[in-house]
């Protein structure tokens, strides 16, 4: 048998079977549960077996709202009358002059007066203090002379960017301006082994001056041509050019050119590679430069500068000069120390501290002489 549950106005009762349901009034706002089957609470129209039945309406009674209570309270009023109190007495003081002594004086009375005693202008008399007019106007002077140099020593160290050539210009550069002897002659180094033996230069021959008394014939000289630094590949062969079989002489190397499968340097190449030599000179003691973290003033200025100088060679150096720049921003040499360090033993080293210098943000030195 199927049990049914009610709940009206938030109180639950039950359980009732179908009759006893059917049999109670129930209202619109009245939910039902059936046991062992409904899953939340239903109204009558939702449940098939109660369908049928008519629902009434509840009539809702509205919740009375409490009012506040008033009450009226009679209140007596009472009226209080101040007391009579009699005036306070108090004494007049009275003074009886003749009319002479306060009566106003005269216009022509006045006039006399003002004759004889002319009104005088108060001046204030204001004592002059040279030492404070001094003073304020050695501090104006000492801050105009301040502010000029701080202008100065921040122009000076201003950074000016160099305006940078266009492509374009650059290229025509390139292609106007001839190349120098001594790129001819680096150009030349660079060729490879292989193509050196089948190149030989472009030559043009000369004659020289006319044969000095005593000797005959004409003597051919091959230079090289500085402005046409084309190189043009020849088969190999042997080229001698020599004098007459009259009065022949052995020919002078420094007037005969011979191109054969070895490859020969040009007179600008053997130029080049001979000063070369001649810079390099005999084998000096080596000496490593460093400097510390030195300080940089606000407005530009080097101080706290240390130079060590290390002998990393096997011979000790008694002098060592070494030249300090202090330069600009954009690389400007600006004021220049020189330094000297002596007795460097080989593998130490010595730090020299730097005069401080009121110019650069940067510096760069060098060794300029040793003595051994």
């Amino acid at each position: 048998m199927v049990r049914y549950f009610l709940l009206r106005d938030n109180q639950e009762t039950g359980p009732y079977t179908l009759t006893e349901l059917k049999g109670k009034t129930l209202y619109t706002t009245d939910l039902i549960w059936v046991e062992d089957e409904s899953k939340c609470w239903k109204q009558p129209s939702e449940i098939e077996a109660l369908s049928g039945l008519k629902l009434a309406t509840k009539n809702t009674k509205p919740i009375p709202k409490k009012r506040p209570r008033t009450e009226r309270i009679n209140v007596d009023t009472f009226l209080t009358s101040s007391a009579s109190l009699s005036p306070a007495t108090s004494a007049e003081i009275q003074s009886f002059l003749p009319p002479e002594d306060y009566a106003p004086p005269s216009f022509e009375a006045l006039k006399e007066k003002y004759a004889q005693n002319p009104p005088q202008k108060k001046v204030w008399k204001r004592q002059v203090n040279v030492g404070a007019n001094l003073m304020g106007l050695v501090t104006l002077f000492i801050g105009l002379g301040l502010s000029a140099y701080m202008v100065k020593k921040a122009v000076d160290n201003m950074e000016f960017e160099p305006v940078l050539a266009t492509a374009e210009a650059s290229g025509i550069g390139l292609e106007t301006l001839p190349k120098s002897t001594a790129a001819h002659a680096a150009f030349a180094g660079m060729v490879a082994p292989a193509e050196k033996a089948n190149l030989v230069p472009d030559t043009t021959f000369t004659p020289v001056q006319a044969p000095a008394a005593g000797q005959t014939g004409v003597v051919l000289k091959t230079t090289v041509t500085e402005a046409t630094p084309k190189l043009q590949k020849l088969p190999v062969e042997s080229t001698v050019i020599e004098e007459p079989a009259k009065n022949k002489t052995e020919p002078d190397s420094s007037e005969t050119t011979v191109a054969t499968s070895k490859p020969q340097n040009t007179e600008s190449e053997t130029n080049f590679t001979k000063t070369d030599e001649a810079e390099k000179g005999p084998a000096e003691p080596s000496l490593r430069l460093a400097a510390n973290q030195y300080n940089v003033g606000f407005l530009g200025g080097i101080s706290n500068l240390q130079i060590s100088v290390t002998n990393s060679s096997s011979q000790e150096i008694s002098r060592a000069i070494v030249e300090v720049e202090f330069l600009r921003p954009n690389g400007k040499v600006v004021g220049t120390q020189t330094i000297t360090v002596s007795g460097i033993a080989p593998g130490s080293s010595k730090t020299v501290p730097v005069p401080d210098h009121s110019r650069g943000v940067r510096v760069r030195y060098k060794v300029i002489k040793t003595e051994g």
